[in-house]
Protein backbone atom coordinates (compact mmCIF):
# COMPACT_ATOMS: atom_id res chain seq x y z
CA UNK A 1 0.00 0.00 0.00
CA UNK A 2 1.43 3.14 -1.26
CA UNK A 3 1.64 6.55 1.49
CA UNK A 4 -1.27 8.86 1.55
CA UNK A 5 -0.35 12.11 -0.70
CA UNK A 6 -3.13 13.93 1.10
CA UNK A 7 -5.45 12.91 3.74
CA UNK A 8 -9.28 13.91 4.48
CA UNK A 9 -11.00 14.63 7.74
CA UNK A 10 -14.47 14.68 8.58
CA UNK A 11 -13.64 16.14 12.11
CA UNK A 12 -9.68 17.05 13.21
CA UNK A 13 -8.76 15.01 15.52
CA UNK A 14 -5.43 14.72 17.47
CA UNK A 15 -4.29 11.54 19.68
CA UNK A 16 -6.47 11.15 21.96
CA UNK A 17 -9.12 12.80 20.29
CA UNK A 18 -11.22 10.35 19.17
CA UNK A 19 -14.44 8.39 19.43
CA UNK A 20 -13.14 5.57 21.76
CA UNK A 21 -11.01 7.97 24.05
CA UNK A 22 -13.83 10.18 24.18
CA UNK A 23 -16.56 7.78 25.36
CA UNK A 24 -14.36 5.84 27.87
CA UNK A 25 -13.43 9.44 29.81
CA UNK A 26 -16.94 10.05 30.02
CA UNK A 27 -17.69 6.93 31.50
CA UNK A 28 -15.03 5.98 33.71
CA UNK A 29 -15.38 9.30 35.32
CA UNK A 30 -18.73 7.87 36.30
CA UNK A 31 -18.95 4.74 36.20
CA UNK A 32 -16.91 2.34 38.24
CA UNK A 33 -16.70 -0.69 36.13
CA UNK A 34 -12.98 -2.02 35.14
CA UNK A 35 -11.58 0.38 32.22
CA UNK A 36 -11.30 -2.79 29.80
CA UNK A 37 -15.27 -2.98 29.76
CA UNK A 38 -15.97 0.71 28.85
CA UNK A 39 -12.95 0.66 26.33
CA UNK A 40 -14.30 -2.57 25.50
CA UNK A 41 -17.79 -1.02 25.04
CA UNK A 42 -16.38 1.91 22.89
CA UNK A 43 -14.90 -0.08 20.57
CA UNK A 44 -17.90 -1.89 19.79
CA UNK A 45 -19.79 1.31 19.68
CA UNK A 46 -17.93 2.28 16.78
CA UNK A 47 -17.40 -1.26 15.04
CA UNK A 48 -21.41 -1.23 15.19
CA UNK A 49 -22.14 1.84 14.05
CA UNK A 50 -19.53 2.79 12.09
CA UNK A 51 -17.43 -0.55 11.09
CA UNK A 52 -20.33 -1.61 8.99
CA UNK A 53 -19.24 1.06 5.89
CA UNK A 54 -15.29 -0.29 6.05
CA UNK A 55 -13.58 -4.02 4.77
CA UNK A 56 -9.74 -4.67 4.37
CA UNK A 57 -9.43 -6.75 1.54
CA UNK A 58 -6.05 -7.82 3.36
CA UNK A 59 -8.15 -10.24 5.68
CA UNK A 60 -8.39 -13.47 4.17
CA UNK A 61 -12.18 -14.30 5.19
CA UNK A 62 -14.75 -13.62 2.55
CA UNK A 63 -16.38 -11.02 4.89
CA UNK A 64 -13.31 -8.83 6.05
CA UNK A 65 -15.05 -6.01 7.93
CA UNK A 66 -14.43 -4.68 11.74
CA UNK A 67 -17.24 -6.59 13.49
CA UNK A 68 -16.12 -7.13 16.67
CA UNK A 69 -17.50 -9.66 19.39
CA UNK A 70 -16.87 -9.04 23.04
CA UNK A 71 -18.08 -10.81 26.03
CA UNK A 72 -17.58 -9.46 29.14
CA UNK A 73 -17.13 -11.81 32.26
CA UNK A 74 -17.07 -11.20 35.93
CA UNK A 75 -18.91 -11.48 38.97
CA UNK A 76 -22.67 -10.45 39.09
CA UNK A 77 -23.00 -6.59 40.44
CA UNK A 78 -19.18 -5.69 41.46
CA UNK A 79 -17.72 -4.88 37.74
CA UNK A 80 -21.13 -2.98 36.44
CA UNK A 81 -21.22 -5.31 33.52
CA UNK A 82 -24.67 -4.73 32.93
CA UNK A 83 -24.22 -0.55 33.18
CA UNK A 84 -21.57 -0.52 30.75
CA UNK A 85 -23.64 -2.95 28.53
CA UNK A 86 -27.29 -0.11 29.02
CA UNK A 87 -24.80 2.66 28.08
CA UNK A 88 -23.34 1.40 25.17
CA UNK A 89 -26.84 0.15 24.15
CA UNK A 90 -28.02 3.36 24.59
CA UNK A 91 -25.46 5.15 22.44
CA UNK A 92 -26.01 2.89 19.39
CA UNK A 93 -29.99 3.10 19.92
CA UNK A 94 -30.16 7.04 19.54
CA UNK A 95 -27.06 7.66 16.86
CA UNK A 96 -28.80 5.09 14.92
CA UNK A 97 -32.49 6.16 15.05
CA UNK A 98 -30.82 9.80 14.27
CA UNK A 99 -29.39 8.43 11.53
CA UNK A 100 -32.05 6.69 9.86
CA UNK A 101 -34.62 10.02 10.74
CA UNK A 102 -32.00 12.49 9.26
CA UNK A 103 -30.53 10.26 6.26
CA UNK A 104 -32.84 7.95 5.37
CA UNK A 105 -35.92 10.19 6.18
CA UNK A 106 -37.91 8.23 8.12
CA UNK A 107 -40.39 8.35 10.51
CA UNK A 108 -39.09 7.74 14.10
CA UNK A 109 -41.39 5.09 14.86
CA UNK A 110 -40.45 3.52 11.87
CA UNK A 111 -36.83 4.14 12.45
CA UNK A 112 -37.10 2.67 16.47
CA UNK A 113 -38.51 -0.45 15.12
CA UNK A 114 -35.55 -0.94 12.75
CA UNK A 115 -33.05 -0.47 15.41
CA UNK A 116 -34.75 -2.58 17.67
CA UNK A 117 -34.74 -5.15 15.46
CA UNK A 118 -31.55 -5.15 14.88
CA UNK A 119 -30.80 -5.58 18.12
CA UNK A 120 -30.72 -9.71 19.14
CA UNK A 121 -30.41 -10.90 22.35
CA UNK A 122 -31.15 -14.90 22.32
CA UNK A 123 -33.17 -17.19 20.61
CA UNK A 124 -33.05 -20.67 18.68
CA UNK A 125 -31.67 -21.09 15.01
CA UNK A 126 -34.71 -21.19 13.30
CA UNK A 127 -36.14 -18.25 15.61
CA UNK A 128 -32.96 -16.03 14.97
CA UNK A 129 -32.39 -17.07 10.70
CA UNK A 130 -36.45 -16.44 10.79
CA UNK A 131 -36.25 -12.93 12.19
CA UNK A 132 -32.96 -11.90 10.26
CA UNK A 133 -34.86 -13.18 7.07
CA UNK A 134 -38.65 -11.25 8.58
CA UNK A 135 -36.60 -8.09 9.10
CA UNK A 136 -34.48 -7.96 5.96
CA UNK A 137 -31.42 -5.48 7.70
CA UNK A 138 -27.94 -5.73 6.78
CA UNK A 139 -26.38 -4.97 10.13
CA UNK A 140 -27.19 -6.72 13.30
CA UNK A 141 -26.10 -6.95 17.21
CA UNK A 142 -25.82 -9.51 19.54
CA UNK A 143 -26.47 -7.35 23.07
CA UNK A 144 -27.41 -10.24 25.49
CA UNK A 145 -26.81 -9.76 28.86
CA UNK A 146 -27.20 -13.22 30.52
CA UNK A 147 -24.78 -15.03 27.45
CA UNK A 148 -23.84 -17.59 29.93
CA UNK A 149 -27.09 -18.89 29.82
CA UNK A 150 -27.13 -19.06 26.03
CA UNK A 151 -24.31 -21.22 26.13
CA UNK A 152 -25.62 -23.19 28.51
CA UNK A 153 -28.72 -23.96 26.90
CA UNK A 154 -26.78 -24.37 23.92
CA UNK A 155 -24.24 -27.35 25.25
CA UNK A 156 -27.09 -29.10 27.41
CA UNK A 157 -30.38 -28.85 25.19
CA UNK A 158 -29.97 -30.83 22.04
CA UNK A 159 -32.57 -28.12 20.33
CA UNK A 160 -30.39 -25.32 20.00
CA UNK A 161 -27.16 -27.04 19.76
CA UNK A 162 -27.41 -25.37 16.10
CA UNK A 163 -26.48 -21.66 17.90
CA UNK A 164 -22.90 -21.90 18.40
CA UNK A 165 -22.69 -22.70 14.29
CA UNK A 166 -24.89 -20.27 13.79
CA UNK A 167 -23.25 -17.45 15.61
CA UNK A 168 -19.92 -18.78 14.36
CA UNK A 169 -21.76 -18.02 10.89
CA UNK A 170 -22.66 -15.05 11.59
CA UNK A 171 -19.32 -13.61 12.58
CA UNK A 172 -17.97 -14.22 9.29
CA UNK A 173 -20.80 -13.40 7.52
CA UNK A 174 -21.37 -16.55 5.92
CA UNK A 175 -24.67 -17.95 4.43
CA UNK A 176 -26.29 -21.37 5.05
CA UNK A 177 -29.23 -23.55 4.66
CA UNK A 178 -30.97 -25.71 7.53
CA UNK A 179 -33.03 -28.51 6.51
CA UNK A 180 -36.22 -28.92 8.19
CA UNK A 181 -39.45 -31.82 7.87
CA UNK A 182 -42.19 -30.18 5.91
CA UNK A 183 -45.09 -29.83 8.17
CA UNK A 184 -48.41 -27.77 7.34
CA UNK A 185 -46.98 -25.22 5.07
CA UNK A 186 -43.68 -24.45 6.31
CA UNK A 187 -41.32 -24.19 4.57
CA UNK A 188 -38.47 -27.13 4.36
CA UNK A 189 -35.43 -25.13 4.44
CA UNK A 190 -34.20 -21.55 6.07
CA UNK A 191 -31.92 -19.69 4.78
CA UNK A 192 -28.98 -17.51 5.93
CA UNK A 193 -27.90 -15.13 4.06
CA UNK A 194 -24.63 -14.02 3.07
CA UNK A 195 -22.92 -10.35 3.54
CA UNK A 196 -24.53 -9.85 7.15
CA UNK A 197 -22.48 -7.49 9.25
CA UNK A 198 -22.99 -8.56 12.79
CA UNK A 199 -21.13 -7.54 16.44
CA UNK A 200 -22.09 -8.77 19.95
CA UNK A 201 -21.27 -6.91 23.09
CA UNK A 202 -22.29 -9.60 25.74
CA UNK A 203 -21.99 -10.34 29.19
CA UNK A 204 -21.86 -13.49 31.95
CA UNK A 205 -20.61 -14.32 34.64
CA UNK A 206 -17.41 -16.39 35.45
CA UNK A 207 -16.60 -18.30 32.18
CA UNK A 208 -16.10 -21.42 34.09
CA UNK A 209 -19.57 -21.56 34.89
CA UNK A 210 -20.36 -21.98 31.58
CA UNK A 211 -17.75 -22.44 29.06
CA UNK A 212 -16.34 -25.80 28.39
CA UNK A 213 -13.77 -26.97 26.55
CA UNK A 214 -16.22 -28.09 23.52
CA UNK A 215 -16.72 -24.55 22.94
CA UNK A 216 -13.39 -23.48 22.01
CA UNK A 217 -12.76 -26.60 19.37
CA UNK A 218 -16.39 -26.11 17.96
CA UNK A 219 -14.97 -22.76 16.98
CA UNK A 220 -17.14 -19.99 18.69
CA UNK A 221 -14.90 -19.12 21.60
CA UNK A 222 -12.01 -17.97 19.20
CA UNK A 223 -14.11 -15.34 17.63
CA UNK A 224 -15.19 -14.05 20.85
CA UNK A 225 -13.18 -11.09 23.01
CA UNK A 226 -13.21 -12.71 26.27
CA UNK A 227 -12.49 -9.77 28.85
CA UNK A 228 -12.57 -11.53 32.22
CA UNK A 229 -11.87 -9.47 35.48
CA UNK A 230 -10.95 -11.18 38.63
CA UNK A 231 -12.65 -9.39 41.57
CA UNK A 232 -9.49 -9.17 43.05
CA UNK A 233 -7.79 -7.41 40.88
CA UNK A 234 -10.38 -4.71 40.75
CA UNK A 235 -10.80 -2.24 43.52
CA UNK A 236 -11.83 1.21 42.02
CA UNK A 237 -15.46 2.17 43.54
CA UNK A 238 -17.62 5.35 43.37
CA UNK A 239 -20.89 6.38 44.47
CA UNK A 240 -23.96 4.86 43.33
CA UNK A 241 -25.67 8.28 43.44
CA UNK A 242 -25.40 11.52 42.56
CA UNK A 243 -26.13 14.35 39.78
CA UNK A 244 -22.86 13.27 38.16
CA UNK A 245 -25.19 10.92 36.16
CA UNK A 246 -27.36 13.49 34.45
CA UNK A 247 -24.69 14.88 33.30
CA UNK A 248 -22.79 11.42 31.95
CA UNK A 249 -26.25 11.54 29.95
CA UNK A 250 -26.26 14.05 28.35
CA UNK A 251 -22.37 13.93 27.43
CA UNK A 252 -23.27 10.51 25.99
CA UNK A 253 -25.92 11.27 24.14
CA UNK A 254 -23.88 14.51 22.70
CA UNK A 255 -21.40 11.99 21.64
CA UNK A 256 -24.16 10.15 19.75
CA UNK A 257 -24.91 12.85 17.82
CA UNK A 258 -21.80 13.09 16.60
CA UNK A 259 -21.42 9.57 15.97
CA UNK A 260 -25.08 10.25 14.26
CA UNK A 261 -23.07 12.72 11.95
CA UNK A 262 -20.22 10.72 10.70
CA UNK A 263 -22.61 7.75 9.88
CA UNK A 264 -24.35 10.08 7.57
CA UNK A 265 -21.41 11.43 6.25
CA UNK A 266 -19.81 7.73 5.66
CA UNK A 267 -22.62 7.11 4.20
CA UNK A 268 -22.31 9.20 1.53
CA UNK A 269 -18.91 8.10 0.78
CA UNK A 270 -20.08 5.01 0.04
CA UNK A 271 -22.86 6.10 -2.10
CA UNK A 272 -20.70 7.89 -4.10
CA UNK A 273 -18.51 4.59 -4.94
CA UNK A 274 -17.98 3.45 -8.50
CA UNK A 275 -16.32 0.22 -7.38
CA UNK A 276 -17.25 -3.24 -7.13
CA UNK A 277 -18.08 -2.56 -3.45
CA UNK A 278 -19.95 0.39 -1.54
CA UNK A 279 -17.92 -0.03 1.02
CA UNK A 280 -14.43 1.70 2.04
CA UNK A 281 -11.39 -0.06 1.46
CA UNK A 282 -9.29 -0.27 4.43
CA UNK A 283 -5.60 -1.12 4.04
CA UNK A 284 -2.77 -1.72 6.85
CA UNK A 285 0.26 0.16 6.18
CA UNK A 286 3.37 -1.96 5.10
CA UNK A 287 4.79 -1.95 9.00
CA UNK A 288 1.56 -2.92 10.60
CA UNK A 289 1.15 -5.58 7.87
CA UNK A 290 4.23 -7.29 8.60
CA UNK A 291 3.49 -7.51 12.23
CA UNK A 292 0.61 -8.54 11.90
CA UNK A 293 1.74 -11.12 9.78
CA UNK A 294 4.70 -12.12 12.20
CA UNK A 295 1.62 -12.30 15.15
CA UNK A 296 -0.04 -14.51 13.11
CA UNK A 297 2.55 -17.15 12.16
CA UNK A 298 3.84 -17.00 15.74
CA UNK A 299 0.41 -18.11 17.44
CA UNK A 300 0.09 -20.31 14.11
CA UNK A 301 3.29 -21.95 15.31
CA UNK A 302 2.50 -22.64 19.16
CA UNK A 303 -1.06 -24.15 17.74
CA UNK A 304 0.61 -26.76 15.32
CA UNK A 305 3.45 -27.94 18.71
CA UNK A 306 1.38 -27.74 20.89
CA UNK A 307 -2.83 -28.24 20.15
CA UNK A 308 -3.97 -27.43 23.78
CA UNK A 309 -7.25 -25.76 24.64
CA UNK A 310 -5.06 -22.30 25.13
CA UNK A 311 -3.64 -22.21 22.21
CA UNK A 312 -6.42 -23.36 20.27
CA UNK A 313 -8.16 -20.05 21.64
CA UNK A 314 -5.20 -17.75 20.94
CA UNK A 315 -4.74 -18.93 17.07
CA UNK A 316 -7.63 -15.94 16.17
CA UNK A 317 -5.98 -13.32 18.38
CA UNK A 318 -4.13 -11.72 15.38
CA UNK A 319 -7.53 -11.11 13.81
CA UNK A 320 -8.91 -9.75 16.58
CA UNK A 321 -5.48 -7.18 16.66
CA UNK A 322 -6.28 -6.35 13.23
CA UNK A 323 -10.06 -5.52 13.86
CA UNK A 324 -9.27 -3.44 16.70
CA UNK A 325 -6.75 -1.92 14.76
CA UNK A 326 -9.08 -1.04 11.97
CA UNK A 327 -11.60 0.56 14.70
CA UNK A 328 -9.23 2.38 15.96
CA UNK A 329 -8.58 4.27 13.03
CA UNK A 330 -12.11 4.32 12.34
CA UNK A 331 -12.71 6.27 15.53
CA UNK A 332 -9.83 9.06 14.84
CA UNK A 333 -12.45 9.74 11.51
CA UNK A 334 -9.47 10.54 8.82
CA UNK A 335 -10.17 8.80 5.26
CA UNK A 336 -6.72 9.23 2.60
CA UNK A 337 -7.40 10.32 -0.86
CA UNK A 338 -5.53 7.88 -2.88
CA UNK A 339 -6.42 8.34 -6.59
CA UNK A 340 -9.60 10.05 -6.14
CA UNK A 341 -10.46 6.92 -3.83
CA UNK A 342 -11.25 7.91 -0.65
CA UNK A 343 -9.21 4.66 1.82
CA UNK A 344 -8.97 4.30 5.67
CA UNK A 345 -5.22 3.59 6.28
CA UNK A 346 -4.45 1.71 9.48
CA UNK A 347 -1.11 2.85 11.02
CA UNK A 348 1.63 2.27 13.72
CA UNK A 349 -0.39 4.11 16.03
CA UNK A 350 -3.70 2.37 15.76
CA UNK A 351 -1.68 -1.15 16.34
CA UNK A 352 -0.25 -0.06 19.15
CA UNK A 353 -3.47 1.30 20.33
CA UNK A 354 -5.13 -2.20 19.71
CA UNK A 355 -2.36 -4.47 21.10
CA UNK A 356 -2.79 -2.66 24.50
CA UNK A 357 -6.55 -3.06 24.74
CA UNK A 358 -6.05 -6.38 23.00
CA UNK A 359 -3.50 -7.62 25.85
CA UNK A 360 -5.66 -5.94 28.62
CA UNK A 361 -8.74 -7.91 27.59
CA UNK A 362 -7.67 -11.22 27.01
CA UNK A 363 -4.87 -11.26 29.77
CA UNK A 364 -6.94 -13.92 32.13
CA UNK A 365 -7.61 -15.64 29.40
CA UNK A 366 -5.14 -18.18 30.16
CA UNK A 367 -6.48 -18.58 33.42
CA UNK A 368 -9.97 -19.20 32.57
CA UNK A 369 -9.11 -21.63 30.15
CA UNK A 370 -7.05 -23.86 32.34
CA UNK A 371 -10.04 -24.06 34.99
CA UNK A 372 -11.94 -25.73 32.23
CA UNK A 373 -9.44 -28.61 32.02
CA UNK A 374 -9.94 -28.76 35.62
CA UNK A 375 -13.82 -29.27 35.32
CA UNK A 376 -15.63 -32.50 34.84
CA UNK A 377 -17.87 -32.78 31.45
CA UNK A 378 -21.59 -32.99 32.80
CA UNK A 379 -22.27 -35.97 30.39
CA UNK A 380 -19.28 -38.12 32.46
CA UNK A 381 -19.93 -37.12 35.84
CA UNK A 382 -24.12 -37.48 35.18
CA UNK A 383 -25.46 -40.05 37.84
CA UNK A 384 -26.86 -41.98 35.21
CA UNK A 385 -23.90 -42.73 33.58
CA UNK A 386 -21.95 -43.66 36.71
CA UNK A 387 -25.21 -45.67 37.16
CA UNK A 388 -24.73 -47.51 34.03
CA UNK A 389 -21.37 -48.41 34.96
CA UNK A 390 -22.20 -49.71 38.35
CA UNK A 391 -24.42 -51.87 36.67
CA UNK A 392 -22.34 -53.32 34.48
CA UNK A 393 -19.82 -54.29 36.95
CA UNK A 394 -23.15 -56.41 38.97
CA UNK A 395 -24.12 -57.78 35.56
CA UNK A 396 -20.46 -59.69 35.57
CA UNK A 397 -21.43 -61.40 38.51
CA UNK A 398 -19.64 -62.52 41.73
CA UNK A 399 -15.82 -63.07 39.70
CA UNK A 400 -15.92 -59.22 38.61
CA UNK A 401 -15.33 -57.70 35.55
CA UNK A 402 -11.89 -56.69 34.37
CA UNK A 403 -10.96 -53.16 33.57
CA UNK A 404 -10.14 -53.73 29.59
CA UNK A 405 -13.48 -55.50 29.17
CA UNK A 406 -15.62 -52.45 31.00
CA UNK A 407 -13.50 -49.59 29.04
CA UNK A 408 -14.33 -51.35 25.79
CA UNK A 409 -18.30 -51.42 26.64
CA UNK A 410 -18.55 -48.10 26.99
CA UNK A 411 -15.98 -46.58 24.34
CA UNK A 412 -19.61 -46.39 22.37
CA UNK A 413 -20.86 -43.26 24.77
CA UNK A 414 -16.89 -41.66 24.10
CA UNK A 415 -16.36 -42.59 27.34
CA UNK A 416 -12.23 -42.27 27.91
CA UNK A 417 -10.09 -44.27 30.08
CA UNK A 418 -9.02 -40.96 32.80
CA UNK A 419 -13.33 -40.44 32.57
CA UNK A 420 -13.54 -44.28 34.00
CA UNK A 421 -11.04 -44.03 36.51
CA UNK A 422 -12.45 -40.97 38.06
CA UNK A 423 -16.11 -42.75 37.97
CA UNK A 424 -14.44 -45.84 39.60
CA UNK A 425 -12.97 -43.48 42.12
CA UNK A 426 -16.88 -42.21 42.75
CA UNK A 427 -18.22 -46.05 43.06
CA UNK A 428 -15.17 -47.23 45.67
CA UNK A 429 -15.48 -44.18 47.63
CA UNK A 430 -19.24 -44.44 48.15
CA UNK A 431 -18.37 -48.57 48.93
CA UNK A 432 -19.82 -49.77 45.78
CA UNK A 433 -17.03 -51.50 44.28
CA UNK A 434 -13.87 -53.19 45.17
CA UNK A 435 -10.67 -54.32 43.02
CA UNK A 436 -8.70 -57.13 43.28
CA UNK A 437 -5.91 -58.17 40.91
CA UNK A 438 -5.47 -61.34 38.85
CA UNK A 439 -2.19 -62.66 37.45
CA UNK A 440 -1.78 -63.13 33.55
CA UNK A 441 1.17 -64.60 33.13
CA UNK A 442 1.82 -61.12 31.91
CA UNK A 443 0.59 -57.59 32.78
CA UNK A 444 -1.44 -58.07 36.20
CA UNK A 445 -4.94 -57.36 35.10
CA UNK A 446 -7.26 -54.87 37.57
CA UNK A 447 -10.56 -57.00 38.36
CA UNK A 448 -13.75 -54.80 39.90
CA UNK A 449 -16.49 -56.65 41.72
CA UNK A 450 -19.98 -54.69 42.72
CA UNK A 451 -20.46 -54.17 46.78
CA UNK A 452 -23.37 -56.57 46.82
CA UNK A 453 -21.13 -60.00 45.92
CA UNK A 454 -18.38 -58.69 48.20
CA UNK A 455 -21.07 -58.64 50.91
CA UNK A 456 -22.19 -62.52 50.32
CA UNK A 457 -18.67 -63.82 50.11
CA UNK A 458 -18.01 -62.27 53.62
CA UNK A 459 -21.17 -63.51 54.88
Amino acid sequence: MSTATSSLKFNEVSKGDNFIDRYVEVVERHVDAPEIFIRASAYWVISALLGRYFRCPQLPHLSARPNLWFVLSSIPGAMRRSTVQSLAEHVYRRAYIGYLVEHERMERRKAEAIVDDSLIEEGTPEGIIDHIEATQLDSYAIVSTEFGAVLKRALTREYELGVLSLFAKLYYGEGGSMCLSRRGERAGVRRLRRGLFVTMLAGMQEAREYVTPNVITQGLLRRLILCYIDPRSHDRWLPPIGPEREWMMSELENLADEIKERMISLAKVCGQSVGATPLINTFLTPSVKEKVVEYAKELDMAVRKDPNDINIYKQSLWEHLSKLAIVHAIAKGRLDNIGNELILNVREEDLVEACNVLNEAVKNVEAVVSSLEEREEPIKTSKALIGRVYQAIVRAGPEGIRRTRLYRQFADVGLKSRELDEIIVTLMNAGRVKTRVEETGGRPAVVYIADVYVRESEG
